[in-house]
Parts: structure tokens; sequence; C-alpha cells
């Protein structure tokens, strides 16, 4: 069988494999050299078992000296790929993270 047939067949049954979608929060934590501009392999991984366009995202870049920044380019790409559900969550210290709003939201 010529590879082309091979590559095929396995083209489409990788079409039909779905990305198992979980109940419990997913967590993701990124440093300064994941990959933000090209093939973006690990946030369309996670973005996929999140949920995909039915994912609630939350944004926290606790870690970053220009959170908004980031955090805002970290939207920006997440919005790129379909997500409807992103908010930005600027904590800063351990009394913000007690806000209530944000802990429904995370739950």
């Amino acid at each position: 069988m010529p590879i082309t047939n091979i590559m095929q067949q396995l083209e489409s049954q990788l079409q039909r494999i779905r990305m198992p979608k979980s109940t419990q929060p997913a967590i993701l934590v990124i440093g300064g050299a994941e990959d933000k501009v090209h093939g973006r392999e690990i946030l369309q991984t996670f973005f996929g078992r999140a949920g995909g366009t039915n994912a609630r995202l939350a944004i926290i870049p606790s870690a970053s000296r220009e959170p908004t920044v980031i955090g805002s380019r970290y939207q920006r790409i997440f919005e790129d790929m379909g997500a409807e559900e992103i908010r930005l969550l600027d904590i800063r210290d351990r009394s913000e993270a007690e806000n209530q709003d944000l802990l429904e939201y995370l739950e």
C-alpha cells in the first residue's frame, strides 16, 4: 500500500478522535518561554482538554512583572482559538485570593 494511502487513513482516524472532556478544573502553569506565536501546541492542547469553545478560562498572571500585558496576550490567544468565556484575574496577594467573586468563577 502506498505511503500516501496510509497517511490518508491515519489522518481520517485522527479526525475522529475526540479529546476527553473533564468536569474537573484543569490548571496549566506556563513559564515565560512557552510558544505564544507559532505552533502554540501546549496552549491548543490545554484549550481542547479544557472544553474548547465551551471552556471557562481564568488567566492568572501572578508571576509576571507585567500582568496586564501578559494576561491580555493570553486572553487574545484563547479568543483567537474560539474561547467565549475568559477572565483575567490579577491576584497579587493572599487577601485578593479570598474574593468571593473570584472563588465562584474558579469553582
